[in-house]
């Protein structure tokens, strides 16, 4: 691979050109430059020729052979990278070749890469500038780009075409860089272990929550269940022990249910007591309204509140002294009695 060439290859005195004689040697793969004091160059293509008046009075003095074939070249240098700390090992190779060889001869081109390599590295150092270390393949594609844009402004004489860029890391950063892979991914490891810690103490916590709830919810259940049990029970002792207080014969009955069911002994001695309020509470009532009514005289008073009181004794089993009678009460029996005995 040719690192450079110089694209004029020889110069020469013009020969004697006449009107019979137009054509001028050349090779097939150069361009003949034409050179006249105080004229514009002539530039003639390996299938151009003189007409027949500027052979005649041309009078060209220089012939210049201008190569025209496509070259190779290639070129190594450093591009700093984003923060100028570190550079890109950068290795650049193209295709080259004349496309305006009077250019090359005006300004007397002796070295084809020398005049291209400044004008590319300048371009590349203004694109290597905002790529990091890390960003070593969207930079290759970045340079490539912008030299394939800004190389139609260099105004050259030379075609460039299949561009190729590759960019390597000095030492320095490559351990640099390789120091801040580490970094990353021990920083990675270090949010991946936090995250998994917060994510355990998290469902943690909402298991106890669940915990919690599943337990308030069981005993609301539990609750909930006593109370329909209790229910039951209530629904189905009530009308035997409301029985058993009025017919002596379903106490018997109340005993059996009981002596299979034995757990349900307090639920119904409270049911038992219950009746035995109501029923004192009615037959004191009753009582009461009789007396206030005023319904009852003389001995029938005497002998029906007797009478009351001793079926509220019976019914309750509970021995209660008998309440004294009022004094006009008491009176009025006094006098029934002297009556009864004249």
């Amino acid at each position: 691979m040719a690192q450079t060439y110089n694209p004029i290859i020889k110069e020469e005195k013009s020969p004697q050109i006449t009107l019979f004689k137009p054509r001028l040697s050349r090779e097939a793969n150069a361009a003949l430059v034409l050179f006249r004091e105080g004229m514009p160059l002539t530039t003639l293509w390996p299938n151009d020729r003189l007409t027949a008046g500027e052979a005649a009075y041309g009078r060209y003095s220089i012939i210049y052979h201008v190569d025209i074939t496509e070259h190779i070249l290639s070129f190594d240098c450093a591009l700093p990278c984003k923060g100028d700390a570190f550079s890109f090992n950068t290795k650049v190779s193209f295709t080259c070749a004349v496309n305006d060889p009077a250019t090359i001869v005006k300004r007397k081109y002796l070295d084809a890469l020398a005049v291209i390599q400044p004008n590319m590295i300048s371009t590349m150092r203004q694109v290597s500038r905002q790529f990091d270390l890390g960003q070593g393949p969207e930079a290759e594609k970045a340079l490539v780009e912008s030299i394939n844009h800004e190389k139609k402004g260099y105004n050259l004489g030379f075609r460039i075409e299949r561009l190729v860029i590759e960019l390597t890391l000095e030492q320095a950063a490559r351990d640099h860089q390789r120091q801040i892979v580490d970094l990353s991914q021990q920083a990675e490891v270090e949010k991946i272990k936090a995250k998994n810690t917060y994510d355990i103490d998290r469902l943690r916590q909402q298991h106890d929550l669940d915990k919690d709830s599943w337990s308030r919810d069981k005993s609301l259940l539990d609750a909930e269940h006593e109370l329909k049990v209790q229910k039951v029970k209530h629904d189905y002792y009530l009308p035997i022990v409301q029985k058993a207080a009025v017919d002596k014969s379903y106490v018997a009955v109340l005993a059996t249910v009981l002596a299979r069911n034995p757990g349900d002994m307090t639920s119904v001695i409270g049911m038992l007591k219950e009746q035995e309020q109501i029923e004192y509470d009615r037959l004191i009532t009753a009582l009461k309204i009789a007396i206030d009514a005023d319904v009852l005289e003389g001995f029938q008073i005497e002998e029906s509140a007797k009478h009351m009181l001793s079926q509220l004794v019976e019914n309750l089993g509970v021995g209660r002294n008998l309440p004294e009678l009022p004094s006009s009460q008491k009176k009025s029996s006094d006098v029934g009695d002297e009556e009864s005995n004249s």
